[in-house]
């Protein structure tokens, strides 16, 4: 293995730049550390912005640069999908203006690709022309014209889920060409439980999941959690969903967020796709306020974020 990367010899230079894909979650910060610990230092740090992460996540991003200071390790670049014709800035405007959904509500993976995989490459190959052209990030640059390809570290954890993201990961020809991939938490054999006890030792706070607070892929106990931390969030949430619903497209076979509704059988459990049937029928919300009390919000929130199984603090100080 090389030194630094811990990369196969012949596939890849050790001249390499080395740019972390940070998504500011726990498997990414526990990727950091990890590298810290083994004296890898990056060359880039790179965290692509939706505009609808939750406040604790920009929160963290503050503490995270004191420790990244502390180490020696770059600060992080923040980066956005360039602004297009349309004049959205954010993932919410993109859905509000075109009175839609994200596409993972439908099953599909744009909003990581545009939001994430897209402005993070923009950033790394640059823009050829148009009134957002810029020149690609110097070492992209300097690897291209010496033939060497940039090396992304991805934090997908050793366990069971994030190994099966692993091997499903399918590099694009475009990608194949400038970049290798490196997974450095299932090469070290880092389970979720590994990256928070890592954290937590090395002096930092766990950090949130790192997803748009209107993110189809939220569990029930993140939706509790969200109504309590942030109604004015959790709302803006649902008024999302009702203008996809009520908007010039309707939602027809897809009931909201999470999708279609989902009847209980053998083998599955029964899903409601609205996240306001849901919240209405649990007693979160009434019209468009949260009406369960924040305590009680919380305290739900906690009980079902521990039958999920789900490591470390509970977000908030709740255990």
């Amino acid at each position: 293995m090389l030194p630094g990367h811990g990369l196969d010899p012949g596939e890849r230079s050790v001249n390499s730049p080395l740019v972390v894909n940070l998504g500011v979650g726990v498997d990414s910060v526990a990727l950091l550390i990890g590298l810290h610990q083994r004296e890898i230092r990056p060359d880039l740090l790179l965290f692509a912005d939706t505009g609808g992460e939750k406040p604790g996540t920009y929160a963290y991003l503050l503490i995270l640069a004191e420790w990244l200071a502390r180490v020696g390790f770059p600060p992080v670049t923040v980066v956005r999908r360039p602004l297009g014709p349309a004049g959205y800035r954010t993932l919410e405007e993109n859905c509000w203006q075109n009175e839609t959904l994200p596409s993972l509500a439908f099953s599909l993976k744009g909003c990581s690709l545009k939001w994430k995989a897209d402005a993070m490459d923009a950033f790394l190959l640059g823009i050829k022309r148009g009134p957002n052209k810029r020149a690609p990030w110097l070492l992209m640059a300097e690897a291209i014209t010496t033939n060497i390809k940039v090396v992304k570290a991805i934090g997908y954890d050793a366990g069971p889920k994030d190994s099966r993201r692993g091997r499903n990961h399918a590099p694009s020809k475009r990608d194949r060409r400038f970049f290798e991939f490196w997974y450095p938490l299932r090469e070290w054999g880092w389970d979720r439980a590994r990256c928070v006890a890592e954290i937590l030792a090395a002096g930092l706070p766990v950090p949130l999941k790192s997803a748009c607070f209107f993110c189809p892929a939220s569990q029930p106990w993140e939706l509790y959690w969200l109504a309590g931390a942030h109604p004015e969030l959790f709302v803006r949430a649902i008024a999302l969903e009702d203008r996809a619903r009520n908007g010039r497209h309707g939602l027809h076979t897809v009931k909201g967020l999470w999708g279609r509704d989902v009847e209980p059988g053998p083998r599955r459990k029964g899903k409601i796709g609205s996240w306001r049937r849901w919240a209405e029928q649990v007693g979160i919300l009434a019209g468009s306020r949260v009406v369960m009390p924040r305590v009680q919000l919380m305290l739900k929130a906690a009980e079902l974020r521990r039958a999920a199984g789900e490591p470390g603090p509970f977000p908030g100080g709740c255990s």
